[in-house]
């Protein structure tokens, strides 16, 4: 039972008894813990204090709520329907809420389908379509704190090519006046000041002939509305160099980038508009810097990476909020915190805190007497003192470049124990991060060691190492994981003869390559909504529908007919010596039906059995029976092929 109220530095006590090591379990957690999805996905508090806003994930599609703040009742809902997504909200004034809602079909579809912005009342009422993404598209610049009824969005119209105009949005209308044009060589990206004026913009031009992500990028700038826009060059920028703004000092002398050009990683640098000099800020030799940390007047104080564990470097140590965010550290050790919303006038504001073992608790801190108050759990049925600890470690690949992974060992024993290699999904850009992550604690549950590894061409460890994994798909990126399992095998962490290979989408893939190229490493394997013939994501798919998902497909895979079909498990299903058990959803759009198809089809010619699931599902199973029914059936398949007798006692 957490207690309602606390004075922040007497936490340390509360946190240790929350990540306690706990005795052995005597009975097992319920599956239903795991697949069940969060009862709070964020919180977010309105300006005034009077309500919270939360995103709730029900069944296939992704609901707003606003709770009253002291009874914690729901006053209003925002339901778009089956497979739309409330992903982005944020309050515009104490009545009203601004949500960008997208269709998403599957948990794991990371598809660009638009964002369309919606907003509506706290009572669930005057609920509008603010924009549609159709013929044009929009990016909110400026939600302008002192102006309740207006926000600044720039609009895009595809026949433009992303010429970006900008406009003044009434929230509770829609309605929209144009502002000003873009720049004389047609802007793309806005950065607009408080009082609504753009001061800072970007130019990126791509056509037929760039290589894909390598256009020309420039960036303009100018004092105030009342003096013209000059262009700059990044010093060193180079054609598909990282650069973006972080953000701008209020009297726009100088920007926060986000730069590659000098770094292997992308890190953070101030240039000064005046002298044109770029200073380095942080950067992590190991990771990119991936997330910003504002204070309540949105100044930048810090920023986030992920070499292992979560870093935080500040830029300004002597700001109070820094000094509030390294107390606040201390109270939750081993925990990540972070303010997600505050009160209008910043005296309190809403803090979550999670780790590997805690899926999220959000409280109300006040400032002023340095206490938190208990708001809600985003799992309160999770207890982080029964979950598993989840650690970043390194290996060597055979060729000697160093992989950063996860390894998380189930409570008790610590050796020679029955592990599940699990490739996350991707390839390029996602990578697998520190984190309370469903799937791996319910098999670690279940006296299972997971191995998570962030083979080459995953993201977030600069573009280098991204691109080394370009057209290595079932080669180098197949050997890291191979090389991972190696690892934990001489370790003495895994048991050598009760290893299995689990992954979704690309997870897919690497499992089922895995199996092919190492047929006796693998006792079985599970391809969950995975890729199967490279060929075939030409021709299927919601990828190849676009010029650009093409020139990605032929820049990541590469256009040789026979390395696509030597890199593919459906084309060489006769090695496989492992137990298979493959997983789909007939919805999927983003590795559709066909991809599951010349797989089986393979196998059943091939005279080799495999275990089916098949559910009108997406790219990920979403809803809660079907999310149960999969990890009983994942249960029962390791078991079966790996045996854990000590933890069979059930797969509830």
């Amino acid at each position: 039972m957490k207690q309602p109220i606390f004075t922040m530095f007497f936490c340390l006590i509360f946190g240790v008894f929350l990540h306690a090591e706990a005795e052995e379990l005597s009975k097992q957690i319920p599956l239903e813990h795991f697949s069940k999805h969060a009862a709070y996905r964020s919180l977010e508090i309105s300006p005034d204090g009077k309500h919270l806003a939360a995103n709730i994930t029900v069944e296939n599609k992704t609901i707003l709520a606003i709770l009253d703040m002291t009874t914690k009742k729901v006053k209003g809902t925002f339901d778009f329907g089956k497979n739309y997504h409330v992903d982005n909200y944020e309050w515009a004034n104490n009545e009203r809420v601004l949500m960008q809602v997208r269709k998403r079909v599957g948990y794991l579809d990371e598809s660009w389908s638009p964002a369309h912005l919606y907003a509506g009342n706290v009572d669930g009422s005057k609920r509008r379509q603010l924009f549609k993404v159709e013929t044009s598209a929009y990016a909110i610049e400026n939600m302008l704190d002192n102006d309740p009824r207006h926000i600044v969005i720039s609009k895009y119209h595809w026949s433009d090519q992303r010429s970006a105009k900008l406009q003044l949005m009434d929230i509770y209308t829609g309605d929209l006046k144009y502002i000003q044009d873009g720049l004389a060589d047609d802007a793309s990206n806005f950065y607009v000041n408080d009082e609504g004026d753009a001061i800072a913009a970007t130019r990126y031009e791509e056509n037929d002939s760039h290589e894909l992500g390598k256009g020309d990028l420039y960036i303009y700038h100018r004092a105030d509305k009342n003096n013209g826009w000059r262009k700059f060059l990044w010093p060193g920028y180079k054609a598909g160099d990282v650069l973006s703004f972080a953000s701008i000092a209020k009297d726009g002398s100088h920007a926060y980038v986000y730069s590659d050009s000098d770094t292997k990683t992308r890190a953070l640098y101030k240039y000064d508009f005046g002298t044109k000099e770029k200073t380095l800020l942080v950067k992590d030799e190991i990771a990119d810097i991936t997330e910003a940390i504002f204070s309540y007047d949105d100044e930048l104080i810090g920023v986030r990476s992920m070499p292992g564990y979560i870093k935080t470097a500040f830029i300004k140590p002597d700001h109070k909020e820094v000094k509030l965010l390294i107390n606040l550290q201390k109270a939750f050790p081993d925990q990540h915190v972070e303010i997600t919303s505050y009160l209008q006038d910043g005296k309190k504001a809403v803090v979550s805190v999670s780790s590997d073992r805690n899926p999220g608790d959000f409280y109300l801190f006040d400032m002023n007497t340095m206490k938190a108050q208990y708001l809600l759990s985003s799992r309160p049925w999770i207890n982080p003192g029964d979950m598993a600890e989840m650690k970043p470690v390194y290996y060597k690949s055979r060729d000697g470049l160093t992989i950063q992974a996860y390894l998380t060992l189930p409570k008790g024993n610590k050796k020679s124990l029955p592990m599940i290699i699990n490739p996350h999904g991707g390839p390029h850009g996602p990578r697998d991060v520190w984190g309370f992550n469903s799937d791996v604690q319910m098999l670690a549950s279940r006296g299972y060691a997971v191995l998570q590894m962030n083979f080459r061409g995953s993201g977030g460890f600069g573009q280098e190492f991204e691109q080394s994994g370009y057209r290595k798909w079932g080669r180098e990126m197949q050997n890291d994981v191979t090389d991972a399992t190696l690892w934990a095998i001489e370790q003495g962490y895994a048991d050598p003869e009760r290893i299995c290979i689990y992954g979704g989408s690309y997870g897919g893939y690497a499992t089922l390559m895995g199996v092919v190229k190492e047929p006796d490493l693998y006792q079985c394997a599970l391809g969950y909504v995975g890729v199967y013939d490279l060929e075939t994501m030409y021709t299927a798919g919601d990828i190849p529908r676009r010029k650009s998902g093409v020139k990605y497909l032929n820049k990541v895979l590469g256009e040789n007919e026979k390395e696509l079909r030597e890199n593919s498990p459906a084309r060489n299903v006769e090695r496989i010596k492992a137990a298979l058990f493959i997983a789909h959803g007939e919805d999927d759009v983003r590795v559709p039906m066909e991809q599951y198809e010349v797989l089986t089809e393979a196998l059943d010619k091939a005279g080799i059995t495999y275990q089916s699931m098949v559910k009108e599902e997406g790219h990920g199973y979403q809803k809660a029976d079907n999310r149960l029914e999969f990890y009983q059936a994942m249960v029962k398949f390791f078991e079966k092929h790996i045996g854990n007798e000590k933890y069979a006692t059930s797969v509830n």
